[in-house]
């Protein structure tokens, strides 16, 4: 991959030449303070480094197969400066400039392509006016190296960043705004992918007496990206705005909330607003009353959405480990979309509790129990509603039900990143349309998103009919901790239960167990789970148990174990029409490290992760070792990676990776 660095190149050469003009200047001057000057400080060589990479890797569909191979070498010197122009107060700097030279071969066994370019890496950073409220910095990098976006993902990326931070730091409102533009090639085993991000952060606050304040955020984003799946690239524009306010009047706290997003994305636009109001009296120190109401718009160019939300209710605290909340509460929500329309009311009520108490020093008990119920009279028109920017958190091996069932697979079904980058299905995620509700799964690929992030996700589903129905919801949960966290033992209970006035409307009534225990001692870490899922749409049970062990294996040694299990099983639904299925995940890391010598490194670490059942099959198998030795001021990394990926969907894809790298580097 060639690293075109040329625009960051120039603007650090650039500003290198002020700098030595302004530092040479800088002998001649007096201080304003009258102070000396520090000491003139020119650049200077910090290492010399070169580095030598070579790639293959090979994927398999079908019957075909094709080979990829890189080699790249690229020897840089690595110049320091830590200095000032003018004078300190005026502006102090610091860069460590990597400029040096790239060669690269890459290509498929039928043609390679050769690449010859001079580079510059780096950092700079320059501190304007440091004593100034208005003190401002400016900052610019660039960068070779590999990223890891998961255990099993390990990407080569080449990052271009420039930028500057700026602002008012006193007065009755200060405030920072940022710039940054961020270019970003990632070449990866399954796909590549290149990133131009241009983002602009405006925060400013103001902050009173009693503790009160108003804080404003706003954030612009534009990014355009290109992945080698796609037949082209993609663009969004995103506009964040948040006002937050907190007034206190005698025992009362008042806390309002104005959010606003505008985005645009693969030719559709969306507006959110939401306005918020948050009222607490605290009538005696151990009882207060809320207040809340929010209200939201969304709108599409096929429609909109209005939504209301009120809540009025007490919490109570009877002893010092017993808490108890009661509330009413509304909701209404108004939507038109591309001809269908849904007006629905709802009104109920809700009571909780939380004990809390120790158990001398052996022990320590929290429970609770929550219960609502509510009634809700809807009148609809149409076929389609949508259900616009559903939040959900992707974690490796676990499939994620959507909120709704009755979806409809019109090609509107899209899942995007929080900041509404257009993610691919097969490439970045899954979806499981076979039961009704849908369910997605992250994809171990993707190189837009890791493991814990969240998406959202867009989709039409069939509205219920025009009528009322009632829900009934109660949640229980309980955990005993003994002995400072050595073992704890968990039970969740959830019930809900839906009663409509027709046959046609789909709701979903719900019995979900869960128990579980974990056991930590020192460095061993073991844990399991049960959980029984039973639905009128579709039901399942799963076992998940998981054991984590690390120690110091042998002298100037250590040894780390993970291992985790899941087992899941979906029987078949007469409801919906799915059939039986069983899911196993599967995944182990082992890693060894070892120091034999003073100067001498040397880890290794391997990884196998297995998935059978739902819509793919995967095999992917991990194994990377590093060799690092440093004599005096010559250090010397050995690595190699190798990557062994199979997954079935419709047809077997099988990929393998070698990567080695050898890194030299001379320090002065």
């Amino acid at each position: 991959m060639k690293p075109a660095v040329s625009a960051n190149a120039s603007l650090v050469s650039l500003v290198s030449l002020v700098l030595t003009a302004g530092a040479a200047r800088s002998l001649a001057q007096t201080s304003v303070l009258d102070q000396p000057l520090p000491p003139l400080a020119l650049p200077h060589v910090q290492y010399i480094d070169v580095g030598v990479e070579a790639e293959q890797s090979t994927i398999t569909s079908g019957g075909s197969q094709t080979t990829y191979q890189r080699y790249y070498v690229a020897p840089t010197v690595g110049i320091g400066w830590d200095y000032f122009l003018y004078h300190p107060d005026l502006m102090t700097f610091s860069l460590l400039a990597e400029p040096g030279y790239m060669w690269q071969s890459s290509g498929t066994d039928q043609h390679m392509s050769e690449e010859k370019d001079l580079m510059l890496n780096g950092n700079f950073n320059a501190t304007l006016l440091q004593l100034k409220p208005y003190s401002s910095t400016v900052f610019a990098n660039a960068s070779h190296a590999t990223c890891q976006y998961d255990f099993f993902n390990t990407v080569v990326q080449d990052v271009k960043g420039i930028g500057c931070t700026t602002g008012y730091r006193e007065g009755a409102v200060p405030f920072t705004v940022t710039f940054q533009k961020t270019l970003t090639d990632s070449s990866g085993l399954t796909y590549n992918n290149s990133m131009d991000q241009t983002a602009l952060n405006l925060h400013a606050s103001n902050q009173r007496a009693n503790e009160d304040g108003t804080d404003l955020t706003y954030q612009y984003e534009d990014m355009t990206w290109n992945q080698s799946t796609q037949g082209g690239g993609n663009m969004s524009d995103t506009h964040d705005l948040s006002l937050t306010d907190l007034e206190h009047f005698g025992k009362s706290t008042l806390n309002s909330t104005l959010l606003y997003n505008h985005s645009e994305y693969s030719g559709l636009a969306a507006d959110n607003v939401n306005l918020g109001v948050n009222l607490t009296v605290e009538h005696t120190p151990r009882l207060q009353s809320f207040y809340n109401y929010t209200i939201g718009d969304y709108s599409t160019d096929d429609g909109n959405s209005v939504q209301n939300n009120a809540r009025v209710g007490l919490q109570h605290q009877l002893y010092e480990s017993l808490f108890s909340s009661l509330d009413v509460h509304g909701n209404s929500v108004n939507s038109d979309y591309t001809g269908s329309t849904l007006a629905s009311y709802s009104g109920g009520g809700a009571v909780s509790f939380n004990y809390s108490k120790h158990l001398g020093a052996w022990g320590h008990l929290t429970a609770g129990n929550s219960a609502s119920y509510d009634l809700t009279e809807q009148q609809s028109t149409g076929s389609v509603l949508l259900i616009a920017d559903e939040a959900h958190q992707l974690n490796t091996g676990q499939w994620v039900r959507l909120n709704q069932p009755r979806a409809i697979d019109d090609g509107n079904f899209r899942v995007t990143t929080s900041s509404h980058m257009l993610l691919t299905e097969g490439t970045d995620y899954y979806v499981d349309r076979t039961k009704d509700i849908w369910q997605i799964q992250i994809s171990p690929f993707s190189l837009l998103i890791a493991s814990g992030d969240t998406v959202l996700v867009t989709y039409d589903i069939q509205p219920n009919p025009t009528g009322n129905y009632s829900t009934f919801t109660d949640s229980s949960q309980a955990r005993l901790e003994l002995w400072n966290g050595l073992m704890d033992f968990y039970l969740r209970y959830n019930h809900t239960e839906n009663s409509a006035s027709s046959a046609n409307f789909v709701l979903e009534n719900l019995d979900q167990f869960q128990a579980g225990t974990d056991f930590n001692w020192k460095r061993l870490h073991l844990g399991a789970s049960y959980n029984d899922s039973r639905s009128s749409l579709f039901s399942y049970h799963s076992y998940l148990t998981t054991e984590n062990y690390s120690l110091l294996a042998f002298r100037h040694s250590d040894l780390s174990i993970y291992l985790d299990q899941q087992w899941s099983f979906y029987p078949a639904s007469t409801a919906t029409g799915s059939k039986a299925n069983d899911i196993t995940f599967y995944n182990y890391r082992l890693h060894y490290g070892l120091s034999p010598l003073p100067g001498v490194t040397w880890s290794a670490e391997a990884g196998l992760q297995q998935q059978r059942g739902g819509v793919q099959a995967e095999d992917l198998f991990t194994f990377r070792t590093y060799l690092e030795w440093t004599a005096g001021r010559l250090k010397v990394n050995l690595g190699y990676e190798y990557d062994n990926q199979k997954y079935t969907a419709t047809t077997t894809t099988g990929q393998q990776r070698h990567f080695a790298f050898l890194r030299f580097r001379r320090n002065f």
